[in-house]
């Protein structure tokens, strides 16, 4: 604070003990101890002391003993509940005056301990004669036997007026007061609240103050506002550090010392890692979203930029951006498209799917279809037939913005913002609104034009997973810059935002440094010059620190704008770069991201339940099941045709032969030994593992399958569920047995042709021959060599 209104508050020492004491009728003092109006004539006084008048109360010096040599009357000083006695003074009358009650002899000796015992001080009184040992404490109200520990909500109130623990425990100590309880969760409204207005009333007073010592003036704003600030800045960083999600991160599941626990110790992969990788319910959309996106760069300029977020009523929005080394670039045109996640994991929006093959570890990222390319010049425009296959495999741990990553900036940002009168920091609020993790990674695969050669990349990146509660943000401003120095292998993530009422200037985000060791951000500045039609191509500068010391200087330009929507409904604008910098002399190539957002519109929908999968799935499943529905359950052609069997029910314009679907678990079931060590023996080959023949053995396990017998059970099934459809003239009808792979009829897989079908199929035991063959033909040559190419086998 300026040393100009120091004086101002130094005033304000004693406004907090207003209001405390009162005149009796008799014109004695009462408050928290008395002294009878004749005081002042006694002559046993120590030297120096002052006697009380009728206008205040005793101070500490009157009720000071400072020597052996004064002695009290009880009937003139009756009205001292409590005195004030120097230690060593105490300690010299025990060991000169007082006898031992075991030996009677003298030299006894007293000692504190101030360590344990709260405000209250516990003395122990040892005889060195016989050993006489007596502990007390100099309150009555506390137990001698408990072990105290200071009230923090004390000692936040006493900080809030600007005393530190210590004047606590002397005010405690003073007062005669006991410890208080650990557990005062009955008072945390009321001291909060009564803290609350006294800081106000007397921060609102000494501003008037300061006006009025500074004749009149209100040219001192600068230092109230800065007290105003640090108070703030208290009050949030106490709010931070007590708050009970302080410290508590998603990812702190594995222990490597763990014995016994396959989660522990990462055998097994945690079920909350699965949750929070899988989308989530639709009640989630009410209130917050649920997108991820995957970023990645490389030394040849080359990008990628992928996104999906679902919307309510089965809506999702999404991003594709493409850049190769040619200079050409690819966007998606139609960004609001249908999702299909029912298998559980899956992220998609119209021909763009990302899913999670192992949580937190690897995720593919596959689209076909339409996107419009644009030439290096920017002259040429046209649609073109697009197809890329990504895995993304992770090469950090995760970042997850919690309180204890950096909680001195984060109780930076809330105390610059306004609070709307309240004296309460919007913890909750932040932490709802920075709900998000991210980690970085390899993106590798290949990409294919107008069905052309396939063309490999390899980049360098990070994933995304953003959960942030957004019906609240109003004003909400942004910028983040995503970006990597591939010969090196640093990767940056550097954001700053504002929201209204709740944080100013909050910056988040970390460093990867190229051993894959990750540095939390602690400071950060970023000089963005605003965008112009005129000069696309603009400067930026950001400095910033990490948490364990390292400091960076980046410097580059704004190279091409990306286009971008800001979000569906959302309100506000978006601004999508890509960007050239430098950091230690180092090249490296990013996005940046900057844009406003002034509102976010409520969904208005009612969630719909989100169907599960049965714990026991049947050997077969009829057209008109809901369970048929699940591509987990009945493949991709059968699960198709049990939702165009209910669309027909309700439109009733087409028809749907009737039928049922012989499930995955009557696979499981039929699989014996011989088949999978034959599937382990062709995935060898396949892979490059073991030398061989694919075609041979593709013919091999072909023929396995075929003999193998069909069990009971699954036939068993099959004739009851024909019977209960077509009754007894299910064995007069001619069917047709077609393949239902799980992925078959997908955007990722056709496989149109690549397995056989049956027509004209009549009869029971021709049926299951029928059932046999289906299932061998995913395992002929051209099936197999079908997978390879679209990197599903």
């Amino acid at each position: 604070m300026p040393r100009a209104s120091t004086k101002v508050f130094k005033k304000r020492r004693r406004v907090f003990n207003k209001g405390r004491c009162k005149k009796s009728n008799d014109g004695c003092v009462e408050g928290i101890s008395t002294v009878p109006k004749n005081c002042a004539e006694e002559k046993n006084f120590a030297d120096g002391a002052k006697p009380c008048t009728n206008e205040t109360e005793p101070s500490a010096s009157e009720r000071k003993i400072l020597n052996m040599d004064i002695s009290y009357s009880d009937e003139a000083f009756s009205g001292f509940r409590n005195v004030i006695v120097d230690i060593n003074l105490l300690a010299c009358v025990f060991f000169e005056a007082v006898k031992c009650l075991n030996c009677e002899k003298t030299g006894l000796r007293l000692h504190l301990n101030e360590s344990n015992c709260g405000e209250a001080v516990k003395f122990h009184l040892k005889c060195p004669s016989c050993k006489y040992n007596y502990t007390f404490l100099n309150s009555k109200k506390c137990d001698s036997s408990e072990n105290y520990e200071l009230n923090t909500r004390l000692v936040y109130a006493m900080r809030c007026i600007g005393k530190g623990a210590e004047s606590a425990r002397m005010f405690c100590g003073i007062m005669n007061l006991p410890p208080p309880p650990t557990k005062f969760s009955k008072y945390n409204k009321i001291l909060p609240q009564a803290t609350r207005e006294t800081c106000e009333d007397s921060m609102a007073e000494a501003v008037r103050e300061a006006v009025d010592e500074n004749d009149g003036k209100k040219d001192i704003a600068v230092a109230v506002d800065e007290f105003i600030y640090w108070m703030k800045w208290i009050v949030s960083y106490a709010a931070i550090r007590l708050n009970k999600r302080f410290g508590c991160r998603r990812f702190e599941l594995y222990d490597v010392t763990a014995k016994n626990d396959p989660y522990k110790s990462g055998l097994l992969i945690p079920e909350e890692e699965k949750r929070l990788e899988s989308p989530f319910p639709d009640l989630h959309l009410l209130e917050a979203v649920d997108e991820v996106y995957f970023f990645g760069v490389n030394s040849k300029s080359e990008c990628v930029l992928v996104r999906v977020a679902r919307i309510y009523n089965k809506m999702a929005d999404a991003w594709i951006y493409l850049k190769l080394a040619n200079g050409k670039t690819y966007n998606l045109t139609e960004t609001i498209g249908y999702q299909e996640s029912s298998d559980g994991n899956t992220f998609s929006c119209g021909k763009l799917q990302m899913h999670y093959i192992l949580p937190m570890r690897r995720w593919r990222i596959f689209y076909c279809g339409m996107l419009k390319e644009t030439s290096e010049n920017k002259e040429n425009e046209e649609s073109v037939f697009v197809k890329f296959v990504f895995l993304w495999k992770a090469s950090s741990k995760a970042y997850d913005c919690t309180l204890d990553t950096n909680p001195t900036g984060f109780a930076s940002a809330l105390a610059k913002a306004d609070w709307k009168g309240s004296f309460k920091p919007p913890v909750d609020k932040f932490i709802t609104s920075s709900n998000f993790y991210a980690q970085t990674g390899i993106i590798a695969g290949t990409v294919s034009i107008n069905d052309g050669e396939d063309y490999e990349m390899y980049l360098f990146g990070e994933k995304v997973r953003n959960l942030a509660k957004m019906t609240d943000v109003t004003e909400c401003k942004c910028i983040t810059i995503l970006g990597s120095t591939p010969t090196i292998g640093h990767n940056f993530h550097l954001s700053t935002m504002s929201m209204k009422n709740t944080f100013e200037d909050l910056q988040i985000g970390f460093v990867v440094d190229p051993d894959g060791e990750m540095e939390y951000l602690k400071k950060m500045n970023v000089d963005l010059k605003p965008s112009s039609t005129e000069n696309p191509r603009r400067p930026f500068k950001a400095n910033f620190s990490t948490v364990l010391g390292e400091y960076y200087e980046m410097s580059g330009n704004v190279i091409e704008p990306i286009i971008l929507n800001i979000g569906y409904g959302v309100k506000g604008f978006f601004e999508v770069s890509m960007v050239e910098f430098t950091v230690r002399d180092k090249k490296g190539i990013g996005i940046i991201f900057s844009g406003e957002i002034y509102d976010v519109p409520k969904p208005n929908f009612t969630p719909v339940p989100t169907p599960s999968l049965p714990q026991n799935v049947p050997l077969t499943v009829k057209f008109t099941d809901d369970i048929s529905y699940f591509g987990e359950i009945s493949g991709g052609k059968g699960s198709s045709l049990g939702k165009l069997t209910r669309l027909s029910k309700e439109e009733k314009t087409f028809i749907v032969p009737k039928g049922i679907i012989v499930t995955t678990s009557a696979y499981k079931e039929f699989l014996t030994p011989e088949i999978l060590d034959s599937v382990k023996n062709l995935e060898n080959i396949a892979y490059g593992k073991e030398n061989g023949n694919l075609k041979e053995a593709c013919n091999e396990i072909s023929n396995i399958v075929e003999k193998a017998q069909l069990p009971n059970q699954i036939c068993q099934s099959i004739i009851k569920d024909l019977s209960d459809i077509f009754g007894d003239d299910a064995k007069q009808h001619k069917f047709a047995v077609r393949s239902s792979a799980t992925g078959e009829d997908t955007a990722a897989m056709s496989a149109a042709g690549q397995m056989d079908t049956f027509l004209g199929v009549q009869g029971i035991l021709e049926i299951f021959t029928s059932v046999k063959k289906c299932w061998a033909s995913q395992f002929g040559y051209i099936a197999v060599e079908y997978k390879s190419i679209v990197q599903v086998f």
